[in-house]
């Protein structure tokens, strides 16, 4: 993931993710190390009968 950031620097990233851990760890790179801001994140329910829930993020530079 840095590598493709690195290069590409872009000035907005819409991440999604199925794992909300997951895009808490990959935010943190993002956030220290690529000098990225946590813009809003929420979390969609799209499966209620189940405890899966999918997770979005909003991250600038």
């Amino acid at each position: 993931m840095e590598h493709v950031i690195n290069r590409l620097q872009p000035e907005q990233i819409g991440y999604v993710s199925c794992n909300p851990a997951t895009l808490a760890r990959d935010s943190e790179v993002l956030v220290r190390l690529q000098r990225y801001m946590l813009a809003a994140a929420s979390l969609i329910d799209m499966f209620p009968h189940t405890a899966h829930i999918e997770a979005k993020a909003l991250i600038v530079r």
